[in-house]
């Protein structure tokens, strides 16, 4: 049984009675490390919001479920949508070029140089 000792009264918390028994509970350090992230990063993270913790009563400790772990990696996985418009001509092994479009054009920098 998971002790009663960790409390959630703040927003970005979890309530320790919404996480399942099974879920693991991480420290920001082990979370960090398995992550490959910093601490840092995490508790940027969790004061934007993006992350949910549970926090040792009494302590500044927070503990991390699994199942944040889990839905952190998962939405890493998934594929962001480019924020530009990426030049329409092809490299020279035939791939698409993923570059910027240059301001007034349909090439970017490096064939908008090399047309010329």
């Amino acid at each position: 049984m998971r002790p009663q000792h960790i409390v959630a009264e703040r927003a970005g918390m979890l309530n320790h009675a919404s996480v399942p028994e099974t879920d693991k509970l991480w420290s920001m350090q082990e979370a960090a490390d398995y992550l490959r992230t910093s601490r840092t990063t995490l508790h940027r993270l969790k004061d934007s919001g993006e992350l949910h913790t549970l926090q040792v009563a009494g302590t500044r400790k927070r503990l991390i479920p699994q199942s944040e772990i889990d839905r952190l990696l998962s939405e890493a996985t998934k594929p962001r949508p480019l924020r530009y418009e990426p030049c329409i001509a092809l490299n020279k092994d035939g791939s698409e070029c993923r570059n910027r479009m240059a301001s007034g054009s349909e090439l970017c920098g490096s064939h908008l140089r090399a047309r010329v």
